[in-house]
């Protein structure tokens, strides 16, 4: 999904990632993540400059939290296809989530 990002969304002419993530266990907090940054910027050389981020346990109080875990609360999903639809429409203003569609050809 990062690789995705960068390749279709993110100026060509940036100079630095800096990717910010949360502490649970499940959200790349993991080798793989640390070795991702170093080969974008040693070895793809696509920025001068990569910092992975944690923050404080307890101040995140991003909209894009706030609106998760109502959606964690009022959608019981069976499939990941179920979390199309309440993401889509858990926030109006200032702009809608964009949910992007994954199939296994994304991840190669």
């Amino acid at each position: 999904m990062i690789s995705h990002f960068i390749d279709s969304y993110l100026n060509p002419d940036a100079i630095e990632l800096l990717l910010i993530c949360h502490l649970c266990t499940g959200q790349n907090k993991n080798w793989t993540m640390f070795r991702y940054i170093y080969h974008l910027v040693h070895v793809k050389k696509c920025f001068p400059k990569g910092m992975l981020t944690f923050p404080i346990r307890g101040h995140s109080y991003l909209e894009c939290d706030k609106y998760t875990g109502l959606v964690y609360q009022q959608f019981r999903v069976e499939v990941p296809s179920d979390w199309v639809p309440p993401f889509e429409q858990a926030q109006r203003s200032p702009l809608p989530f964009t949910v992007i569609h994954c199939d296994s050809a994304i991840f190669t």
